[in-house]
């Protein structure tokens, strides 16, 4: 028998997912995933928000046991397109944070051979964990309202490849022009970067997805859990509290 955890987050909070809780989704140790007309969705913990299940192959989306918790588990080498994308869209701010839990690997054993992503705003935002699905390096990636025109991103080996669990965050803040980003990894500030002068920060509304880039393109294979974003920027000192509020269901 599993534990639903509920720890103490910061204020801002605009959606929030974790799959150990029932309220989130019933009971994760029963439930086969399913996309398409009988998709299985996910509840928001703080909002009305909801993600449904995509794979056109239904094998590939799981939710497993880890540490004596639920988490979810994809599976991105088989082919369909595994993922979780919002039934609706939220309308994006210029200065937000996102924070993410994975445990994942990378190279040919484990990712599809193209960019592997974990979650954000569709196609404008989000978690980068390997380049090519063959690269070490791993941070986040940031495209404009022109797409990939003017884009920007930081990537590195911070070592939260390893196969153990890491948590992944991002504050971005500022605006056309003067959008700056900075890369948290298990609490501790990595690096700060900034767009240039061209950077049409992405505005308008968005769509949530989890686990890729898009819902059809960069799904990664791994398990991640505790996906949640804020409509401000978290201070390192907050970001720092949810990692050490979390982590003890992750050791």
């Amino acid at each position: 028998m599993t534990v639903a955890y509920n720890p103490k987050l910061p204020k801002g909070l605009k959606f929030y997912f974790d799959v150990n809780n029932p309220k989130c989704i019933a009971n994760p140790g029963s439930t086969t995933i399913a996309s398409g007309s009988g998709s299985t969705k996910l509840n928001c913990l703080v909002s009305s928000l909801q993600l449904q299940a995509n794979d056109n192959t239904n094998t590939n989306m799981t939710f497993v046991e880890d540490n004596g918790s639920y988490c979810y588990n994809q599976v991105s080498t088989n082919g369909g397109e595994p993922g979780w994308t919002s039934t609706t869209n939220l309308t994006r701010v210029d200065s937000y944070t996102f924070i993410g839990w994975y445990k994942y690997q990378y190279g040919a054993s484990y990712q599809r051979a193209e960019n592997i992503y974990g979650g954000g705003f569709g196609s404008r935002t989000s978690f980068y964990l390997s380049p090519s699905g063959t690269s070490s390096s791993h941070g986040y990636l940031r495209y404009s309202d022109a797409g990939g025109d003017n884009s920007y991103s930081r990537t590195a080996n911070y070592g939260a490849n390893d196969g153990e669990w890491h948590m992944f965050a991002t504050t971005d803040t500022g605006g056309d022009g003067n959008q700056t980003t900075k890369l948290y990894i298990d609490g501790d500030l990595e690096h700060t970067n900034s767009s240039n002068a061209s950077h049409d920060t992405p505005d308008g509304e968005g769509q949530v997805v989890w686990g890729s880039w898009n819902g059809t393109y960069g799904n990664f294979g791994g398990k991640t859990n505790c996906f949640m974003y804020f409509e401000r920027v978290l201070s390192d000192a907050e970001i720092k509290d949810v990692y050490n509020s979390l982590k003890g269901r992750f050791a």
